[in-house]
């Protein structure tokens, strides 16, 4: 893979990076604090990511306790289905 082609990937990656997917769906950081993301191939910037805050951590760690339980019910093959 080029350099090019891993800067693409990265900056389509970037699409949702301005908020955190927590509990099923795309929620703003608590703080509203971002980061460039740079490209080190062109040093140009590609996109910002959120910065978490403690609270975001709390929403994201509750989300997952809630999640757990369904989730360890659940066969190997539709947890394989959730990487595909």
């Amino acid at each position: 893979m080029s350099a090019s082609q891993i800067a693409f990937g990265a900056e389509r990656s970037l699409r949702h990076a301005e908020a955190f997917y927590i509990g099923g769906q795309w929620v703003a950081a608590a703080g509203g604090r971002t980061r460039s993301v740079v490209n080190p191939a062109t040093e140009r910037p590609i996109g910002k990511v959120c910065l978490a805050e403690p609270e975001d951590v709390d929403r994201a760690v509750a989300a997952a306790a809630r999640a757990l339980p369904a989730f360890a019910a659940s066969s190997p093959a539709s947890r394989l289905e959730l990487l595909e």
